[in-house]
């Protein structure tokens, strides 16, 4: 059951990981541009189906992030090791594409669908393929509000959601 828990956790973050990409894709691809999303304190929830479960696994986390620039990054990483994606399809608020991806003698293709809400909030449903089996994840993002403020430094993370204490 841990073995299964920490490869639930390892594909959680690179699905994660990956439907968080196909934003870039539109840029890298010459698609159509998804809007710049505004940055602050963000929160993503991931539920996963996989094979033989009938509970979805699911994860929550909030940060204070810039999505557009962390979308970026993981996309560059991504291009640079072994996953090809399809062009962009666009439709309203509706961006599709589907990609491969290879590591370690293991194949992943992936079907992904992202519907823009508006600067401050998204959807990303993905189907993905590997070893015959087929899990299907809904990505959730929305923007809670501004990042919490350090002594007029750069925004950090709220390390909770509960009020600050009364001095």
């Amino acid at each position: 059951m841990i073995a299964r828990n920490r490869t639930i956790g390892r594909w959680l973050r690179c699905l994660t990981g990956l439907a968080l990409a196909v934003t870039v894709a539109a840029r890298v691809l010459g698609a159509d541009d998804l809007p710049a999303f505004q940055p602050g304190l963000w929160s993503f929830s991931v539920s996963i189906v996989t094979p033989g479960s009938a509970t979805p696994q699911t994860q929550s986390v909030k940060k204070c992030t810039n999505p557009t620039d962390d979308i970026r990054k993981k996309w560059a990483m991504l291009a640079v090791e072994t996953c090809k994606f399809s062009p962009i399809s666009h439709s309203g608020d509706r961006y599709s594409y589907s990609s491969t991806c290879q590591k370690n003698g293991m194949e992943l293709s992936m079907n992904a669908v992202i519907t823009v809400q508006s600067v401050q909030a998204y959807r990303v449903d993905t189907e993905s393929r590997t070893n015959n089996q087929v899990r299907k994840e809904i990505l959730i993002a929305k923007r809670e509000g501004d990042c919490a403020k350090s002594n007029g430094h750069l925004p950090v993370p709220r390390p909770r959601t509960d009020p600050p204490p009364k001095d």
